[in-house]
């Protein structure tokens, strides 16, 4: 649950350790020989008189003794025990040397392992101070490669040693470790104000640096006054300004190295507007006990709205001027008791409570007197929707001339009944109010001067829902590569006002793909925004909308998309990601068009006699463009000679006509030099007289031609004309060189 300023940030309370501990590992054998040249070696793991058998030089190197040094320790020294004893009664020396995964390290101890028994004893090289001439952490101690390496040395020859058991003890100062604190909620802002009488939320981290901090207790504390630095622990007794409503204190948890816990606990505020400071106090068995320090929090405490007046009354008997009662103004109503007490209801409050909030009490308040010698009490009873509900309440029983202000009902009383805000919002929320007389001289009065309401309330987040349009939500969207296309939906607030919305397009790569990124405007990145602002912002209230869009397009790789919209408000769940997603596939950029050229050849004849324009055909080819992209139409024909020799014009005619079978401005042809040879005519971007381009949507043309003959030509000839079209990619709209030429 938040606050009503909703406010949410973070500060840090650290705590320094002070305590230490040290001890000294059991001697521990090992669980593995890494080499070893003396006869079977690996007896000497344990004391159980199973031994090896050591000639001149002969070794064994023993480690994986299982250590487990707490993390941050400080290691103090190094003892290593032998078992052993002789056959013979040679004075016999074996020599030790630390390892480590490098092999054997510092200094060689070749003075504490020698006899001359043969029976066992037991000798130790090293203290727990020595260091053996080396350093070692608390890793290189755990690690399965430390261990130790023997070797039996002097005299030169002589009887073999033989080695029962090897171990190691390790001596250690476990440090303390240190606390870092974070407080998430409240707010770490110079003064956050929380209703009086309403639960609030606290929130924060504990966590255990540099070493073990042991059991760790993390405790809430508070302070009375802005700057305030006596603290006293919270706790769940209900007549402090302060107390719990849930969540223990202190919260507790061991902490290892690294190691974080959380803690949340529900508080409630007394009634009295006040300021306070907040705090988090750790302390640890292997840490700092009782020692705290850090920034704290200032917290006030003050009404959660103030009381308004009423601007309407619905009914009144028995009172004079029952509007007098609207203002604080000393000026009043008059209320008789003559077989009834007086009484009225007052309306129209125009409260403006949040959609959705949680109302938590109702109070109303009295500005009343009597007249001498007069006792009278106002009975009250709240309204919802234009009738009375709920509980009555009663004012003390009085009889003062000189006015006085009371109040009842509490921030956490509902009086016996449930609210919504729009119960509180509605023009006929109100109260019924009684001026009944306990003790009175017949003819005295009593007076309102003001009956006013305050509705305490908790204003509720909103949710955010989201709504793609386009893309369309089919399972996969396919869009050109380097093709720009549009992504826009609507973001609506649900449930309660969201505040200032933020709505941020996202994306990741691959189909079924769950990493998403917000989309930028680099346009090396696989999808970016060449239109549109990431995020987009608006102020969204309940029940509100508002339609983000962006302009979008990829790069030259083909490749599937998953996108989806991210979304957060002020006033809403932050940082909440709502809706469905998108999979888009970018693909390679291909063409297709078709001709049909069911009417080729075309076979001109004349039968009407000579004229200058015959034969025209309308629509004898059809060109739709079925592709990715824009193309260009350029079309030449191969004409046959006539025969007339006179006369007529000379010029043949390519017309491209629309769909709807108008002919279009796109005419034109080649002057002919002559009726013996066949002519070609160019059409199309690159003759520089017609531009006539196809769209990537389907677009259709029709081509006709018209045929200019020479006048005297017979009304018998006919001629057959060959026609071939030339289709290319548009790429730019001021290139005329995209078709093939006609030659």
């Amino acid at each position: 649950m938040k606050n009503a300023s909703g406010l949410m940030v973070l500060f840090l309370l650290i705590f320094s350790a002070l305590l230490v501990f040290a001890t000294d590992t059991a001697f521990t054998d090992p669980t593995a020989t890494h080499s070893g040249t003396c006869s079977s070696p690996d007896n000497a793991w344990a004391s159980d008189d199973s031994r090896t058998t050591c000639g001149l030089g002969q070794t064994g190197h023993y480690d994986t003794f299982g250590f487990d040094i707490p993390i941050g320790a400080t290691i103090n020294g190094i003892r290593v025990r032998l078992e052993w004893k002789v056959t013979g009664f040679s004075t016999i020396t074996t020599t030790a040397q630390l390892r480590d995964s490098t092999g054997l390290i510092g200094n060689t101890d070749s003075s504490s392992f020698q006899t001359n028994s043969t029976s066992d004893v037991t000798q130790t090289a090293g203290s727990t101070t020595d260091m053996w001439g080396t350093t070692l952490t608390v890793a290189d101690i755990n690690s399965a490669d430390f261990g130790v390496g023997l070797v039996r040395t002097a005299p030169i020859s002589g009887d073999p040693a033989n080695w029962d058991d090897v171990d190691i003890s390790v001596s250690y100062t476990e440090n303390d470790g240190n606390f870092t604190a974070s407080i998430t909620t409240p707010s770490a802002d110079a003064n956050t104000t929380i209703d009086t009488n309403s639960l609030f939320l606290v929130e924060g981290s504990v966590t255990c640096d540099d070493a073990n901090c042991g059991v760790v207790d993390a405790n809430l504390q508070y302070c009375v006054g802005s700057g305030c630095t006596d603290f006293w622990d919270m706790n769940s007794d209900a007549s402090a300004p302060l107390f719990l409503s849930s969540g223990n204190n202190p919260q507790s948890q061991h902490l290892g190295y690294n190691q974080s816990f959380t803690q949340s606990w529900v508080v409630e505020s007394s009634f009295t507007a006040q300021s306070y400071e907040l705090r988090v106090q750790a302390s640890g068995t292997k840490a700092n006990t009782g020692n705290s320090s850090g920034t704290d929090r200032t917290l006030t405490l003050s009404e959660p709205g103030s009381f308004k007046d009423p601007t309407a009354t619905a009914s009144s008997d028995g009172v004079d001027n029952p509007n007098n009662a609207w203002t604080s103004d000393d000026v009043n109503t008059t209320n008789r008791y003559v077989a009834i007490a007086g009484e009225a209801t007052y309306d129209d409050f125009d409260f403006d409570v949040p959609v959705g909030a949680q109302i938590n009490g109702i109070e109303v308040r009295v500005e009343r007197h009597t007249q001498t010698g007069n006792t009278w009490q106002t009975d009250l009873q709240l309204v919802k929707a234009g009738t009375a509900t709920g509980d009555t309440k009663s004012t003390a029983s009085i009889a003062s001339t000189t006015p006085i202000r009371e109040t009842v009902g509490a921030t956490n009383d509902l009086w016996g009944t449930t609210w919504t805000s729009a119960d509180i919002n509605h023009v006929d929320f109100g109260v019924y109010a009684v001026a009944n007389p306990t003790s009175f001289p017949t003819g005295l009065r009593s007076f309102w001067d003001n009956i006013d309401i305050n509705v305490s309330y908790t204003e509720k987040d909103g949710n955010l829902s989201f709504n793609i349009t386009s893309p369309p939500s089919d399972a996969n969207t396919t869009i050109n590569v380097s093709e720009e296309f549009l992504v826009e939906g609507t973001v609506t607030c649900n449930d309660a006002n969201c505040g200032v919305v933020d709505t941020t397009l996202q994306y990741c790569v691959g189909a079924g793909c769950t990493d998403f990124w917000d989309m930028n405007t680099v346009n090396t990145s696989p999808l970016y925004i060449t239109s549109g602002a990431n995020p987009q912002s608006t102020h969204l209230a309940y029940n509100q909308s508002y339609t983000p869009k962006w302009d979008v397009n990829s790069t030259t790789t083909a490749q599937a998309y998953e996108l989806r919209f991210s979304g957060n408000g002020t006033k809403a769940d932050a940082n909440t990601s709502l809706g469905t997603d998108r999979t888009i596939t970018t693909q390679a950029v291909a063409s297709t068009v078709t001709i049909d050229v069911t009417n080729s050849p075309m076979t001109f004849t004349l039968n009407n006699g000579a004229s200058d324009e015959n034969g025209d055909s309308d629509t004898p080819f059809l060109i739709t463009n079925t592709g990715n992209v824009d193309i260009d139409v350029s079309t030449c024909a191969q004409q046959l000679s006539w025969n007339g020799t006179s006369g007529g014009s000379d010029r043949n005619y390519f017309r491209f006509i629309s769909d709807n079978n108008v002919a279009s401005s796109c005419e034109g042809g080649f002057a002919q030099t002559g009726w013996t040879d066949f002519n070609i005519v160019g059409l199309g971007r690159n003759s520089g007289q017609i531009c006539e381009q196809l769209d990537s949507t389907n677009d259709k043309i029709n081509v006709g031609i018209a045929i200019l003959v020479p006048d005297d030509e017979p009304d018998t000839t006919s001629l057959d004309v060959n026609v071939t079209f030339y289709i290319a990619e548009d790429t730019t709209a001021a290139d005329d060189s995209a078709a093939a030429p006609c030659t």
